[in-house]
């Protein structure tokens, strides 16, 4: 299954589309895999990442994501694609492989647009 980086409702609302959902659609609609927007949501609205080092971006993300008591079966032995827009440090990634492995995910795979690779982080 395909789950997209979740974006914070109020961020979604205010920008109109999740670009990592947009992303996964299209992976989906090629390659006949589910994309699950409910089995992960971003529960605290985390400032922008931009311009953060690494260290900054790992204690923004804290506590941010959550999956639902009632989806947490869902993720047992399944092998999951997170579907990010651009990856800079993984801080995102990480956090979010880390929880859906927590949860039964047996394999977490990241797929991205965009990989910057740059000393400043």
């Amino acid at each position: 299954m395909l789950i997209p980086v979740p974006l914070h409702s109020r961020r979604l609302r205010q920008r109109g589309f999740n670009q990592s959902q947009l992303i996964a659609k299209g992976i989906a609609a090629q390659c006949a895999i589910s994309v699950r927007t409910d089995l992960c949501i971003r529960q605290r609205n985390t400032p922008s990442q931009r311009g953060l080092d690494r260290s900054l971006r790992r204690k923004n993300l804290l506590d941010a994501f959550h999956i639902p008591h009632k989806q947490q079966s869902e993720l047992r032995n399944k092998h999951v694609a997170l579907v990010d827009d651009v990856v800079t440090t993984t801080s995102t990634a990480n956090n979010l492989a880390s929880l859906l492995k927590s949860h039964g995910a047996q394999t977490v795979d990241v797929y991205c647009i965009a990989r910057v690779d740059s000393p400043n982080f």
